[in-house]
């Protein structure tokens, strides 16, 4: 059975393609388009192709490998001359393309700059030194694992929040009250 509306999960980078029959609003004399939203994003736009009365939509490759990963809204547009319908209304989850390649972001890098000092720490111990009467303070320990501490926190925020585009389901939270 071949799809009638965009599939409900899409891999980015994959291609997709459906028909669309409307029968109050025939192929000939109406345009059909299909707009993909999500908020920071720009919007992406597909034209229907008309195929006796249906409308033929191809989602290509390189459209949905430009579309960030997360839910996206979609809504089929239907116009004849000065006439427009929006005719149907959905969601479609963009997921991460399976090929591309990782890059680590800001709070990342720098987690891991502080793991690397640390380590190096381990072999030089000398917090200070000084070079042509220059003095050279390296950043104490205990401030460098409270730096570990705190962008460690920022990455597991970014990671959480990024599961919750992708997946579209937010973590409830619950408060449990004891009594004396």
């Amino acid at each position: 059975m071949a799809d009638t509306i965009p599939k409900a999960k899409l891999y980015a980078g994959d291609s997709s393609a459906w028909i669309s029959s409307f029968t109050d609003y025939p192929a000939p004399t109406w345009s059909a388009s299909i707009i993909f939203q999500k908020h920071g994003n720009e919007p992406v736009s597909i034209i229907g192709v008309t195929s006796g009365t249906n409308f033929s939509f191809t989602f290509q490759g390189e459209k949905s490998s430009s579309m960030q990963p997360g839910v996206w809204n979609w809504a089929i547009r239907l116009k004849n001359g000065a006439q427009v319908v929006t005719i149907s209304i959905g969601k479609t989850i963009i997921l991460p393309n399976p090929e591309r390649q990782y890059e680590p972001t800001f709070y990342e890098k720098c987690l891991n700059l502080i793991k690397a000092a640390l380590e190096d720490r381990l072999e030089d111990v000398q917090e200070t030194i000084s070079i042509l009467g220059q003095d050279i303070t390296k950043i104490p320990v205990g401030e460098l694992h409270r730096l570990l501490q705190y962008y460690q926190l920022l990455v597991n925020k970014e990671i959480k929040f990024k599961n919750q585009l992708i997946t579209g389901k937010r973590t409830r939270r619950s408060r449990i009250y004891l009594k004396d």
